[in-house]
């Protein structure tokens, strides 16, 4: 885990109780090479918050906007497909188990709603699409936030259940305006 990883578990461990909290998502299929899954699970029984973080080095960043939305798309299009092989993966593996923060063992539910969720961090990045649009028909749509807006939307929504309906509400508004601009 890296540090990055660590600061969001941190937080995260904050805002959700620890019994939500699984990271070190790592597991090896009966006769398979090990898998990770995406950084962090809030793993919520019958919902699932599927989040992979991805950071922009603070050497590296620029003030250039453009410099720094390439960096974005590429580090979003990595990060969504890792999570899409962690819906895969959680949909086909019934007895995926994994420890939560207090040390537990805790079932994954297969059949369970997955809200897939991109963290970046970059503070050079002001405006970015708040989801990220599948580029085929078997893709998926992400919800996208940045970190210090991620942290304003845990401070601001109470429960778990208000994140995860909030997340719903943002993708789908994003898919129903998207529709109407395109006819």
């Amino acid at each position: 885990m890296n540090s990055s990883e660590k600061i969001l578990s941190t937080f995260s461990q904050m805002y959700f109780y620890k019994e939500f909290v699984q990271e070190n998502l790592c597991f090896i299929p009966k006769g398979r090479t090990e898998h990770e899954l995406a950084d962090l699970l809030l793993n919520l029984g019958d919902l699932i918050i599927a989040v992979q973080l991805k950071e922009r080095n603070e050497s590296e960043q620029t003030k250039d906007q453009e410099v720094e939305l390439k960096w974005f798309n590429k580090k979003c299009k990595d990060a969504k497909k890792q999570i899409k092989v962690t819906i895969e993966l959680i949909k086909k593996e019934t007895l995926l188990e994994f420890k939560n923060i207090r040390g537990k063992s805790v079932a994954v539910n297969p059949n369970a709603q997955i809200i897939p969720l991109v963290i970046f961090m970059n503070n050079e990045i002001k405006h970015y699409p708040h989801v990220l649009e599948k580029h085929s028909e078997k893709g998926i749509n992400v919800n996208c936030i940045s970190f210090l807006d991620f942290q304003t939307m845990c401070r601001v929504l109470v429960t778990p259940i208000e994140i995860v309906s909030y997340l719903k509400y943002r993708k789908s508004f994003y898919e129903e305006n998207r529709k109407v601009d395109m006819l």
